[in-house]
């Protein structure tokens, strides 16, 4: 055989296979989710409800009256879709694989992290879902969650109103009363700060759901420097510097996440000062000052490996005077992911430094100092919202521009399916042109050259 027929075999195999792929498109059947439910169900539902709420979510899903498709979609902590898997490991478990069985919705199937605030709220997680799943019908989906503050505790996202919503209230359960271990490290000059301060902390214990336990010791004589974890707060109320072993041991533990407070080394000013604070009122009373000075020196970062540049400490001020002088502030690790901070004090507890400790609030004041990301932690995961505040977004038109620009995408890659199909089209008809080309002008040379032999 000639080259120019192989080369015409080959154009006609070619055809073959491009004829081939497009009644393969043709044949494929579109898949319509318009008419699927899909229940979305939370994980703190989950873990919150009991079986017989999980049964009656599975003869929602389970019942046989219905013969259309339902899809159950666990919303994860972290991401969009924590998806429990079907049999053929879809994103999600469909009612066309058979009954749904209460193993599947069992806690110890489910991530138990209550205390974690989710990175997406409810709202996000539903409007994501329904923005990348385009054929979706709203009124058919349906979603399972609780009325826990922290599932929803950042801007409400809108969502389409036709969106089903099952609130779990859940019950208020006991308020556990915050515990917390306090070391004193002071010297014999120190004492009198220690006084007001164990004062203080025994009237938080008596008037407030905070159960404090509290440690003094001497300075000089502490030596159970490995063991600082177990303290939540440590008041460091020597005077000078801390000596180089303990500043070490104080930086680990602030970079372990402790909390530690450091209190005026020297007076450097004397006068009167008004106390003022940036982020909310100090106390009732006015906090007037009598003398500042700066705290010891504890340095927090630590050099990277391989590099001469520390790491950038984060100083937050928290009470300032009004000339601006800095009063009270707090210091964290930029780049670390623990909550250790320094709370250093431009003052001292004591009369002639402030009046601070003698005010009847003081107890108080400092423990808000102290424990405020803690009550506000627990106000997040006890605190409850009404159902109306849950689904008053969902009245709401427009979806937010991100999800809107998701669901373009979707329309552009239909469109892009259609353009191939086209393009196969086109193909195909210029190789078959091209083919019967070829084959005729073929038969006419070989049918001259003939004549030419005969000749």
């Amino acid at each position: 055989m000639r080259i120019s027929q192989w080369l015409l075999l080959a154009l006609r195999v070619f055809i073959l296979i491009m004829l081939s792929l497009l009644l393969a498109q043709c044949a494929k059947p579109a898949k319509d989710n318009s008419k699927v439910e899909y229940l979305l169900v939370s994980n703190d539902w989950l873990a919150t409800s009991n079986q017989q709420q999980k049964q009656t979510l599975l003869n929602r899903f389970n019942r046989a009256s219905d013969t259309s498709e339902r899809r159950l979609v666990r919303l994860g902590l972290n991401k969009l879709n924590t998806v429990i898997k079907g049999t053929n490991n879809d994103d999600y478990i469909s009612s066309e694989q058979g009954l749904l069985t209460l193993s599947v919705l069992n806690p110890d199937k489910v991530t138990k992290q209550q205390s974690v605030r989710p990175q997406l709220t409810i709202w996000q997680q539903v409007a994501d879902f329904y923005a990348t799943h385009t054929t979706i019908t709203p009124a058919n989906i349906q979603v399972f969650t609780t009325d826990r503050l922290a599932l929803f505790d950042n801007e409400q996202v809108a969502v389409p109103a036709q969106i089903k919503w099952h609130i779990l209230k859940k019950e208020n359960a006991a308020k556990n009363s915050l515990k917390s271990t306090i070391l004193l490290l002071l010297t014999q000059k120190n004492q009198e700060q220690a006084d007001y301060i164990r004062a203080a902390l025994s009237a938080i214990n008596t008037q407030r759901e905070h159960k404090i336990q509290f440690d003094l010791a001497q300075l000089a004589t502490f030596s159970a420097w490995a063991e600082l974890s177990r303290y939540d707060w440590i008041f460091y109320l020597a005077n000078g510097q801390p000596s180089t072993e303990s500043r070490t041991r104080l930086s680990q533990y602030v970079q372990g996440g402790g909390q530690l407070l450091l209190v005026a080394a020297d007076a450097l000013e004397q006068g009167n000062w008004q106390v003022s604070s940036n982020i909310s009122s100090p106390a009732n009373s006015d906090i007037k000052l009598t003398q500042m000075g700066e705290p010891p020196k504890v340095l927090l970062a630590k050099k990277d490996r391989g590099a001469d540049t520390q790491k950038k400490e984060v100083t937050k001020v928290i009470w300032q005077t009004d000339e601006g002088q800095t009063v009270l502030d707090s210091v964290t690790d930029s780049h670390s992911g623990t909550p250790g901070q320094v709370l250093r004090f431009h003052s001292r507890f004591e009369p002639n430094w402030s009046n601070w400790v003698t005010q009847l609030d003081f107890p108080f004041t400092l423990d808000s100092i102290l424990n405020r990301q803690a009550y506000r932690d627990e106000f997040s995961t006890d605190a409850r919202l009404h159902t109306t505040q849950i689904t008053a977004g969902a009245s709401q038109a427009q979806l937010p521009p991100i999800s809107q620009n998701l669901r373009l995408s979707k329309a552009l890659n239909r469109q892009r399916e259609k353009s191939n199909h086209h393009w196969l089209l086109i193909m195909l008809v210029g190789a078959f042109c091209l083919e019967r080309v070829w084959a005729e002008f073929g038969v006419k040379t070989s049918r001259v050259d003939g004549r030419t032999n005969e000749g």
